[in-house]
């Protein structure tokens, strides 16, 4: 196996571990039930009985194009580093050649920044609770 992930033959198979991404997808998981949750609950107290439907589709709309966001930054990163670094940019086909960790700082940085900005919000929000 060691012969076989040393050399760059495209057609070895090398096993990877893949018990190590097991603490991150669970992470994003539970954080994603987390924030799912309390989002629908805001958005279902929060809107007039005539517009819950739509909040909670304005909510989901939302959610897709966070989605189309990372996207984005996925690209763009790539895109930025590969010129950058001498074609050898952060996100490779071989991922012992990559700089991974790079992105998922870039990445940690984005999430840090937006919830500075969502604690800052929600000092100023007051949430009435008498239905």
């Amino acid at each position: 196996k060691l012969s076989a992930s040393v050399s760059h033959d495209n057609k070895a198979v090398v096993s990877t571990q893949s018990t190590g991404r097991f603490p991150q997808y669970f992470l994003v998981a539970v954080s994603e039930v987390f924030v799912v949750i309390v989002a629908l609950k805001l958005a279902y107290i929060e809107a007039p009985k005539q517009f819950k439907s739509v909040s909670i589709g304005v909510l989901y709309m939302f959610n897709a194009l966070g989605t189309l966001l990372a996207a984005v930054v996925l690209l763009l990163t790539q895109l930025v580093t590969y010129y950058a670094l001498d074609k050898r940019g952060w996100i490779c086909q071989d991922l012992n050649e990559g700089q991974m960790h790079y992105y998922f700082y870039l990445v940690c940085g984005i999430m840090l920044c937006n919830m500075i900005v969502l604690s800052y919000k929600t000092d100023q929000f007051e949430l009435d609770i008498s239905l």
